[in-house]
């Protein structure tokens, strides 16, 4: 679940708000931010991950990402870029990675390749959208020490739903997939996930693969 949740993602020259009209469902102006906290099956808050937007150049938006566990210890503090063509916007799926835990020794060499994950602009009712994957290797002292695969597929937006959040009960696309992590321990899951005009991902439910839920996302603090 917390692969999932790293989803989900410097300042520039670059600080006056661009238009938000990349993509109808994601905010995409400099300044915004938001938070995303997320609990386990029973309702205990596992972390809080705050966003923002800290620049816009040629299509491409510089984001922070800063995730803390419960007692507000630090568990990840990265920049991240979000894609903006021709109405599409994309992310990186390297992202994904719980990269701090690695990169706290300094002997770890980190590669990562994949594709990224992609949302056009037309989000309608029984679309199929691109499948994604990743691919992180960490080497230590020229030796590779883990390779983990994460792949992304069987994504569909399912329709329009009315979600309760704590910014506000919300209008919203339903889109689904299915994620299959492959490293030491190897784990698939099923998620849906709401967005919300302007506000992206606002919802996030985490299922394993008997069907059982298994955490959940909440967008809980959002200013633009």
């Amino acid at each position: 679940m917390r692969l999932i949740f790293f989803l989900s993602l410097v300042l520039i020259k670059s600080l006056h708000s661009f238009s938000q009209n990349c993509h109808e469902f994601f905010p995409f102006a400099a300044g915004t931010e938001w938070e995303i906290s997320a609990y386990d099956e029973k309702n205990k808050l596992l972390s809080v991950g705050q966003y923002k937007i800290t620049g816009i150049s040629n299509n491409v938006a510089d984001v922070s990402v800063r995730s803390t566990d419960q007692k507000g210890r630090e568990l990840m503090n990265i920049q991240t870029k979000w894609y903006c063509k021709d109405g599409m916007i994309s992310f990186e799926m390297k992202d994904m990675f719980p990269q701090n835990a690695a990169m706290n020794n300094t002997k770890a060499e980190m590669k990562f390749s994949g594709t990224n994950l992609e949302f056009p602009g037309n989000l309608n009712p029984g679309l199929k959208l691109p499948d994604a994957d990743a691919k992180l290797e960490m080497y230590i002292d020229g030796m590779r020490f883990m390779t983990m695969n994460i792949r992304i597929t069987d994504r569909q937006v399912e329709g329009n739903e009315q979600v309760s959040t704590p910014i506000g009960t919300l209008e919203c696309i339903k889109i689904s997939q299915t994620s299959e992590v492959k490293s030491i321990i190897s784990s698939k899951s099923k998620t849906s996930t709401w967005i919300s005009k302007n506000k992206g991902m606002v919802k996030s439910e985490s299922y394993n693969q008997k069907g059982k839920l298994t955490g959940y996302q909440l967008m809980t603090k959002f200013k633009s």
